[in-house]
């Protein structure tokens, strides 16, 4: 009976020994991983953090549209399909040419300037985008996936006479591969019918002057 107490208390140990060596290695092992997880997403942000640039140049051509809805058009949108109805607008073709650079997160220069026409080649004219004003404690910055977002204030030249001053402007730069600029509609006269002007990006510098795009 001794010996049978002896051995079980010998199998209960080494039952015991063995589950805690076993759920050790298994805590171990979880450390271990919540560790590395730990550190790739701290690797992860310092590199997107790292690759956020504020100073850069970026530029390319504008190449846009403004459809102009009809006041006549009582054509029931059931019936037609938005390719028709596009099709039935007068549209202005935009096209031009604009750029934009940063240095340490404020914008030193943003130059925008394109032909306003008629797709029936009538009513031209031409626009400038000049002296942009940055938002107060703003800072433009272009993502690791090469975004950009900044607000301010621009004036807008029709020909040769600026009609409207300081009026608000949205600049967004997706993907490192297009631009869309939005003026404020009201404070253009709906000049723009409410509509972004869209352009495409040519071309991205860095500050220290390595070609990006």
């Amino acid at each position: 009976m001794a010996l049978q107490n002896t051995m079980k208390t010998k199998t209960f140990s080494i039952i015991f020994v063995t589950g805690s060596i076993a759920f050790g290695l298994v805590l171990l092992i979880i450390l271990s991983t919540t560790n590395s997880m730990n550190f790739l997403s701290t690797f992860a942000q310092q590199s997107n953090a790292t690759n956020v640039k504020d100073t850069f140049t970026l530029s390319g051509p504008i190449s846009s549209l403004v459809y102009v809805p009809s006041n006549n058009n009582t054509t029931n949108s059931k019936t037609v399909n938005m390719t028709g109805q596009l099709d039935s607008m007068s549209k202005f073709v935009l096209a031009g040419n604009w750029s934009i650079s940063a240095k340490q997160g404020k914008i030193t220069e943003f130059k925008t300037s394109f032909t306003k026409v008629l797709a029936d080649g009538t009513k031209r004219h031409t626009h400038d985008l000049i002296n942009f004003k940055q938002n107060k404690n703003a800072k433009a910055q272009l993502t690791a996936d090469n975004n950009l977002s900044v607000k301010g204030l621009v004036d807008v030249k029709l020909n040769n006479n600026t009609p409207w001053n300081n009026t608000n402007v949205d600049i967004n730069v997706e993907k490192g591969n297009t631009i869309a600029i939005k003026l404020d509609n009201k404070q253009t006269s709906n000049h723009f019918e409410d509509q972004p002007i869209y352009g495409v990006v040519t071309s991205i510098t860095s500050g220290n002057g390595t070609k990006i795009k």
